[in-house]
């Protein structure tokens, strides 16, 4: 757990005292307080919200005080990836709605993010599939077919039936 400026212990709950910036002006001290804040919100998932104690709110005063920090960069970074992570999770799932708000997320903290743009593309193409309702993987054939009562169970056996009704002629 962090500890305040005075050496308090932080309280349970939600990250507290992003208001408070430490006395004196210090602008390292104060990169060095919100980061604690920032990684201990992260650690307890507090990754976007409550609004103003979240990982990355603190990240973002950092970056105000600190624009060059890699720390308070490579803490939103690693957010967005987590973002990314939550939509591939739910394109597996084919949960495309979940897909869709963890990605707008992600582009919502890094626009442009490459990450975000190929599984933004994998979704698209898995969209499409469900659209033909074809098993992932499979693709759709080219070759016309006919009708047939009962389920086909491969193409293979289709291409066999012309042969056998020509023979029984």
């Amino acid at each position: 757990m962090c500890e305040h400026a005075a050496g308090t212990r932080a309280p349970r709950g939600p990250p507290a005292g992003a208001s408070r910036p430490l006395a004196g002006g210090d602008s390292q001290a104060q990169c060095g307080f919100f980061l604690e804040r920032a990684e201990e919100a992260q650690r307890r998932g507090f990754l976007t919200q409550p609004a103003g104690a979240s990982a990355y709110d603190y990240y973002l005063r950092v970056r105000h005080l600190d624009p060059d920090n890699s720390r308070a960069a490579s803490g939103i970074q690693t957010i967005v990836i987590e973002f990314v992570e939550r939509a591939r999770d739910a394109l597996r799932r084919r949960a495309f709605g979940e897909v869709n708000t963890s990605l707008n997320r992600a582009e919502e903290l890094a626009p442009g993010n490459p990450l975000v743009a190929e599984v933004r593309a994998q979704l698209l193409r898995e969209r499409s599939r469900a659209k033909l309702d074809l098993p992932q993987g499979r693709r759709c054939h080219s070759r016309p077919h006919r009708w047939r009562p009962g389920p086909v169970k491969s193409w293979s056996c289709c291409a066999v039936l012309p042969s056998v009704s020509a023979a029984e002629s």
